[in-house]
């Protein structure tokens, strides 16, 4: 088998450290059966696994699970990646037969496996066969079963950092304003990035909900607040959109002296929001009265 470079086929910013990793492992052909690809929602794992597997010697023969995309399933969207998804896999799999070409599966929000999902992959880590790579991506490592994590490789993909972020901003807007302020909005995360310069819509949606925050950390009305609760309480994405907003907002009026806080106190209120943001995660907490008291910490 001719060993090659593995080389981003179109441009991609950040993660540096583990492309040249797996460069390394590529070229030492010692190439692991299974990859745990974790860290935050949004920054490249999704497509730097696509690019890597296309990098793969003598090509590769690619199958993609998460909840939108299926082997079984006709609905747009699951709520978790089934059983029958995980059988069929294998099944593709054993057809494909060996060879010299690589068989990989990339499984897209790993965490959203049903419990029969998961046990059933451990069957297929546990006895892999000749060149085949499973890549398994998650924004939770923890809400996966331990026994898959301890069959893997983890790679740890973090937040993308500022330069380079703006080098990816560039290639996607020439106004700078529109560029600074959606480099804000990701904080890191190339996939909202690209979404936030595509689509002018989402941007300008970020945008209202920004100066919603800001005006009622500035007057502090509380009647205010909680019609924002009501509108963004049961959607789950939005709620923590919300709360992140709104942390960053109030670490900034601290900073330019905006706001009375003491840093202490700063801290303080920080910590309690992000403890009942974990509480919303986590647990059946009233996601209304939660996201009441998240505001009533917030304008105190």
């Amino acid at each position: 088998i001719q060993w090659i470079c593995f080389i981003m086929s179109t441009p991609f910013f950040g993660h540096q450290k583990q492309r040249n990793y797996l460069q390394k492992v590529l070229k030492s052909k010692r190439l692991a059966h299974a990859y745990l690809f974790y860290g935050p929602a949004k920054v490249g794992k999704f497509t730097f696994a696509k690019q890597f597997a296309n990098s793969l010697p003598i090509g590769s023969h690619t199958i993609i699970l998460s909840q939108e995309q299926t082997l079984v399933s006709k609905k747009d969207k699951k709520k978790e990646i089934p059983i029958g998804d995980i059988r069929e896999l294998r099944k593709k799999f054993s057809l494909t037969g060996s060879g010299s070409k690589w068989r990989v599966a990339i499984i897209d929000e790993a965490d959203k496996m049903s419990v029969e999902a998961a046990n059933a992959f451990l069957k297929l880590l546990e006895e892999p066969g000749a060149n085949i790579l499973f890549i398994f991506i998650t924004a939770d490592k923890d809400a996966l079963l331990p026994t898959i994590v301890s069959r893997t490789q983890p790679i740890l993909f973090s937040l993308v950092g500022e330069e380079e972020m703006k080098k990816m901003a560039a290639t996607l807007s020439p106004d700078e304003e529109t560029k600074n302020i959606a480099c804000w909005f990701a904080a890191g995360r190339p996939g909202v990035l690209t979404q936030l310069l595509s689509q002018k819509d989402v941007l300008e949606k970020e945008k209202k909900i920004l100066k919603e925050l800001h005006g009622i950390l500035i007057t502090q009305d509380i009647s205010r607040a909680f019609l924002l609760t009501e509108k963004v309480s049961s959607d789950e994405d939005e709620r923590d959109k919300t709360i992140e907003y709104l942390i960053r907002l109030i670490r900034a009026k601290l900073l330019k002296g905006q706001i009375k806080p003491s840093p202490l106190e700063l801290v303080e209120k920080i910590k309690n929001i992000s403890r009942v943001s974990s509480m919303l995660r986590t647990t059946n907490v009233n996601s209304r009265l939660a996201m009441d008291n998240i505001f009533l910490e917030a304008i105190s």
